[in-house]
C-alpha cells in the first residue's frame, strides 16, 4: 500500500485501538503483506498478545486434591459438625458419611460399576446429597433431573443419557416405565450397607452429567470430569475468601450446576448446607423467613431471584442484613440491583460468571464499594480469551467472542459429535481444549466485561473496516 502513515490518539479513542491501528499499519507497510486482504491481518502484536494472555490466565496449581481426598478429610475431621439441615432436621458429617456409604452399597449391589452414569430424580434434600456422594463413592457419575419436570422431558433425558440406574420415587418409576432400571430408596432396607472409602477415580472420568436446554430448547448433556470439579472446589473458595463455619443457603434446583456449589463445594469446606424445601422459598416473605430462621450467612442467587426478593423491600432487607456473602450470577448483573445491594456495606458481594460447559463458574469479581460491575478474573487453572471469528486475539478495548479454556472445560456433550466440533476446539494459544461460550466480551482496565450474546453484537471485522476506512480518508 502506498502512502506515509502516522497513527495518533484522539479523544474518545482507547489506547488499545490506537495500538491496534499502529500494528495494522506496520503490517500494511510490510511488502510481504501487500497481497493479504486487510480483514485477514491481525490486530495484536507479539507483546500485546503476551499481555492479553496474562490478563486471561487464572492462578496455576498442579497439585489439586482429588474428590476422595477432600471428602475423606472433611468426614474424618468434622464428624460432629452439622453437614446438612433440611426441614429443621440436622444431619452431621458422620451421619452423612454413613448415609452416602449405604447408598453406594445399594447401588453396587444392583450392578452399578465405576464409570456408570446414575440418574437421580429426587427433590433437593439430605437424601439427594447423600445419593450424589454415594454414586461418587463407587466411581460413578450422577445425572440430576427435576422430579417436578414433565414426564416426557425426563424420559427424553433418560433416553439420551442411558443411565445404568435411576434413583427416584416409586410413583416416577412407574410413570416412566423404568422397571429394573429404577432404584427406589423407600423400597430398600434403609441406609444399612457400607460401600467403603471413595473410589479414587481418574481425573478424566466423569463426575456428573447435566442437561441444559440451550437456545433451541433441545436438551444437551454436558459431561463434567472429576478433574474439573476438583479444580472448581479447590479454586472457588480461595477466590471468594470463604470462611469457616459458614451456613450456606441452598435454594437452587438440583438440575442446575450451581446447586453443586451450594452442596459439594460447601461440604468440602466443612460448611453447613441449609436446603430449602419446595414450599419454603416461593415468595419474598418465605425466603426471608427461611434465611432468618436458619441463620444463613452465605447465599447464591440469580438476578431474577433477587428481583423477586426485592418485590418486597422489607423481606429483602431481612435477608441481606443477615448475610456475610452473596454471589450473583447466571444472568447479566443489572445496575439497579447493584444500587440496592450497596445499601448493605458489610455484605461481601461477588459477580460470578461461567457456562455449565466449563464447570459452574469460571471467573469472579468482588464488587467492593465504588467498583464497577465486570466479570473479573479467571479462577484457578482457567484461561479466558477474547477472540475474533478467526480465533485471533483482539486488543484490549475491542469486543470479541469469549472462549474459556483450562481444567474446567467439558470433554463435550454426550453423544453429540456434530455439536462438539463447533464449540469445543483446541486452543491455538497452548493446545488445551477451549469452549466457545456464545457470549461477547471486552478486556477493559485489566478486567473482562460482558457485552451480551454473540447474535446481538457487531463483529470485529465490521468495526475494523470502518476504522480503517476513516483513517485512510484522513490520510488523503
Amino acid at each position: 500500500m502506498d502512502g506515509d502513515f502516522t497513527v495518533v490518539g484522539e479523544p474518545g479513542v482507547s489506547a488499545g485501538a490506537v495500538q491496534a491501528l499502529r500494528h495494522l499499519v506496520d503490517q500494511l507497510e510490510n511488502p510481504s503483506a501487500k497481497a493479504t486482504p486487510v480483514a485477514q491481518l491481525g490486530l495484536v502484536g507479539e507483546a500485546d498478545e503476551h499481555a492479553l494472555r496474562i490478563l486471561g490466565e487464572g492462578p496455576v496449581q498442579t497439585d489439586v486434591a482429588t474428590l476422595s481426598t477432600m471428602f475423606e478429610r472433611v468426614f474424618s475431621q468434622f464428624p460432629d459438625r452439622i453437614a446438612v439441615r433440611y426441614r429443621g432436621v440436622d444431619t452431621s458429617y458422620a451421619d452423612l458419611d454413613r448415609r452416602s456409604r449405604a447408598v453406594g452399597a445399594l447401588l453396587r449391589d444392583v450392578g452399578v460399576r465405576p464409570g456408570d452414569v446414575v440418574g437421580v430424580i429426587l427433590p433437593a434434600s439430605t437424601d439427594h446429597v447423600a445419593t450424589m456422594l454415594g454414586i461418587k463413592r463407587i466411581g460413578g457419575a450422577w445425572l440430576s433431573m427435576e422430579a417436578g419436570d414433565p414426564v416426557a422431558r425426563i424420559a427424553t433425558v433418560i433416553k439420551a443419557a442411558d443411565p445404568a440406574k435411576v434413583v427416584c420415587s416409586r410413583e416416577l418409576a412407574d410413570a416412566l416405565g423404568l422397571g429394573e432400571r429404577a432404584l427406589v430408596l423407600e423400597d430398600t432396607d434403609g441406609f444399612q450397607g457400607d460401600s467403603g472409602p471413595f473410589v479414587s477415580g481418574a481425573g478424566d472420568e466423569l463426575a456428573y452429567v447435566i442437561f441444559t436446554s440451550g437456545s433451541t430448547g433441545q436438551p444437551k448433556g454436558v459431561q463434567v470430569t472429576n478433574a474439573a470439579l476438583e479444580n472448581f472446589i479447590a479454586g472457588m473458595p480461595t477466590a471468594l475468601s470463604w470462611g469457616s463455619g459458614a451456613r450456606v443457603g441452598c435454594l437452587t434446583a438440583t438440575s442446575f450446576d450451581i446447586y453443586i456449589l451450594e452442596t459439594w463445594m460447601s461440604l468440602a469446606m466443612a460448611s453447613t448446607v441449609v436446603i430449602a424445601g419446595d414450599d419454603e422459598a416461593r415468595t419474598p416473605e418465605e425466603i426471608a423467613d427461611f434465611f432468618t430462621t436458619n441463620r444463613i450467612t452465605y447465599a447464591q442467587m440469580t438476578p431474577s431471584r433477587l428481583r423477586l426478593l426485592y418485590a418486597d423491600a422489607e423481606a429483602a432487607d431481612r435477608v441481606l442484613e443477615g448475610l456475610d456473602m452473596l454471589l450473583v450470577g447466571g444472568e447479566a448483573f443489572p445496575e439497579e440491583l447493584l444500587v440496592n445491594l450497596r445499601h448493605h456495606p458489610d455484605l461481601a458481594l461477588y459477580n460470578v460468571y461461567g457456562p455449565t460447559e466449563t464447570c459452574i463458574w469460571s471467573s469472579v469479581k468482588h464488587l467492593e464499594q465504588g467498583s464497577d460491575v465486570s466479570l473479573g478474573a479467571p479462577l484457578l487453572n482457567t484461561t479466558i480469551y477474547v477472540l475474533d471469528e478467526d480465533l485471533r486475539m483482539v486488543p484490549e478495548g475491542f469486543p470479541g467472542d469469549i472462549w474459556i479454556g483450562g481444567r474446567g472445560v467439558s470433554p463435550g456433550y454426550l453423544n453429540r459429535p456434530d455439536l462438539n466440533q463447533s464449540v469445543f476446539l483446541t486452543s491455538p494459544y497452548g493446545g488445551e481444549s477451549m469452549y466457545r461460550t456464545g457470549d461477547r466480551g471486552v478486556w477493559r482496565d485489566g478486567e473482562l466485561h460482558y457485552l451480551g450474546r454473540v447474535d446481538n453484537q457487531v463483529k470485529v471485522p465490521t468495526m475494523l473496516a470502518s476504522m480503517i476506512k476513516t483513517q485512510l480518508i484522513k490520510k488523503r
